[in-house]
């Protein structure tokens, strides 16, 4: 069973939901609000069995110690316990924001997977429009790497909570933008396009009015070449991340949302229950 990457996946997959931001969009009042904790469940398919390998949380707070009141955004990523035996996942991530909590200054990455232990570290300057990229892998020699900042370009943790506080008023199905992020030492293009409106309801039984997106990626080790992922977000002023599906080579991939706290919002997209 592949597990490995875990959080680095649903990191991308989440971020297939929004459109870029590169002055084609703007931004409205915050998607989120302090302390909100989102938590998801990632299930694999392979042949006819839907198996939950892991779980995700995404969290949000106020640096109160911070006399400039930046964000604190944390990401956290595991195995489920039982098949800890098979691929033990433990992955943290952590970014410190200014005071505009879209503007990251540290982005912190540590993960193990199985006997894979990666680390990244990330400062940024932008008065000098540059970011220090510092990793150590296992099995790679250390780096440390000065990088230029051309253009509007992000961490892949602080994007996620940027791109939930866009208004997306005025999308229309078809239309295309790129989101740049900075990952892995290099500044990554995702193309993003908008499928429309649906009612989606989560393998946890969970059901809302959402807003559909998509992207392409280029062949890796989990996905094939311009395989598409797709991601629904509520249809709400909280835009969170409902459901997002993919193809990848070893078969399919769910990660839904399981539970939420903290909302800044009402969930007005939310369908009650109905009993039979």
């Amino acid at each position: 069973m592949r597990i490995r990457k875990l959080s680095i996946l649903c990191f991308a997959l989440c971020l297939t939901d929004f459109s870029c931001y590169e002055g084609h969009a703007q931004v409205g009042n915050l998607a989120f609000g302090n302390d909100e904790t989102l938590n998801y469940i990632v299930s694999y398919h392979w042949g006819l069995l839907w198996l939950d390998a892991g779980e995700v949380q995404f969290r949000a707070n106020r640096q109160k110690d911070d006399p400039d009141q930046g964000w604190l955004f944390q990401s956290t990523g595991n195995s489920m316990r039982h098949w800890d035996w098979l691929f033990r996942v433990r992955d943290t991530f952590e970014v410190r924001t200014a005071t505009n909590p879209f503007e990251p200054l540290f982005f912190y990455r540590q993960t193990y997977e199985g006997r894979h232990q990666t680390f990244n570290n990330i400062r940024f300057d932008w008065t000098k429009r540059k970011a220090r990229f510092i990793a150590s892998e296992t099995g790679k020699p250390d780096t440390d790497t000065l990088i230029s900042l051309s253009g509007n370009v992000t961490d892949v943790l602080t994007a996620t909570y940027f791109t939930r506080s866009m208004d997306f008023d005025h999308m229309k199905p078809d239309l295309g933008f790129d989101l740049k992020i900075l990952m892995d030492s290099q500044i990554v293009t995702m193309p993003i396009r908008y499928l429309g409106k649906e009612t989606i309801t989560t393998p946890s039984g969970l059901s809302f009015n959402c807003i559909g997106f998509y992207t392409t990626l280029e062949e890796s080790s989990l996905f094939e070449t311009d395989e598409k992922i797709k991601v629904w977000i509520t249809d709400d002023a909280n835009k969170i991340p409902v459901l997002i599906e993919a193809k990848i080579k070893i078969g399919m991939v769910k990660v839904y949302l399981n539970s939420f706290e903290n909302l800044a919002h009402p969930l007005d997209s939310f369908l009650p229950i109905r009993k039979n």
